[in-house]
This record gives C-alpha cells, sequence and structure tokens, in this order.
C-alpha cells in the first residue's frame, strides 16, 4: 500500500525531486516511514505550500526588479541595497517556512528513523565535501 501512495502520488503531480535527482520518497522509503506519517508530512508540505506561493510571488517581483537593475547602464549599489532591504521581511519569511517545515516533519520521524537520516544526511554532507575538495583541486590545477 505504501508503494501504491506513492505510485500514486508521481502519478497525480509529476516527479517531485531532492538535491541530485533524488526522488523524495526513496528518502522516506530508506526510513521505512509509515503511511500515517507519510500522509501527515503531505500534510505538513500542503499547508506551508499554500503559505510559500503568496511570498514567492513576491519574490517573484524582486528578481524581476534586480535584474532589469544589474542589466541597466549603471548599477548604483544604494538602488540594489534599498530593493534588497524592501524585500529582506519576505526573505526572513521564507527562511522561517523552509525551517518550519523541516522541524515538523522531522518530528514526525522516530527516535530511530531520526537517527537513521541524520546518518544519511551526514555520509551526504560528507560525500559533498569530497566533490568540493576535487572541483577545488581540478580548478587549482589549470
Amino acid at each position: 500500500m505504501f508503494f501504491d501512495a506513492l505510485k500514486a502520488e508521481r502519478q497525480g503531480k509529476g516527479v517531485t525531486r531532492w538535491k541530485k535527482g533524488k526522488l523524495k520518497s526513496k528518502k522516506f522509503k530508506r526510513l521505512n516511514i509509515s503511511e500515517d506519517q507519510l500522509a501527515t508530512v503531505n500534510d505538513i508540505k500542503n499547508e506551508n505550500k499554500a503559505s510559500g506561493k503568496k511570498i514567492k510571488a513576491k519574490l517573484k517581483v524582486y528578481k524581476q526588479a534586480e535584474q532589469l537593475l544589474v542589466q541597466s547602464d549603471d548599477l548604483n549599489a544604494d538602488t540594489w541595497q534599498t530593493l534588497n532591504n524592501e524585500y529582506q521581511a519576505n526573505f526572513l519569511t521564507i527562511a522561517i517556512l523552509k525551517a518550519k517545515t523541516q522541524h515538523d516533519i522531522w518530528n514526525q520521524l522516530t527516535p530511530k528513523q531520526q537517527a537513521k537520516a541524520a546518518e544519511k544526511r551526514k555520509e551526504e554532507r560528507k560525500e559533498e565535501r569530497k566533490e568540493e575538495r576535487s572541483k577545488e583541486q581540478a580548478w587549482e590545477e589549470r
């Protein structure tokens, strides 16, 4: 039944991906998340997605204004700083919303699942650092 729910989710919404193209469902699959937990996680995401849409619309306007500013003949640092300050509250709201979502999802996991997720994340970070170092070395060799 768990896999049926994942299949239905993929078919209904398209494939949702994490960084590096990994499916979100694979991360939950590795943690042996229950159907109740998955339903709760989906509820959390949907709740926060609605809140985030309003803010993301504002940030889209910011990005357009920033792009126009950068593409203008003369880039004035004060103008850019004023634009950035104007949208600072929105940046903070998005960051808080993201942290709250992660916190709420984390708290749906059992202590055993949390430990396993933390260990996986630690391994991923180690791999990321290793990749970064190899890129830096390749860059320095040029």
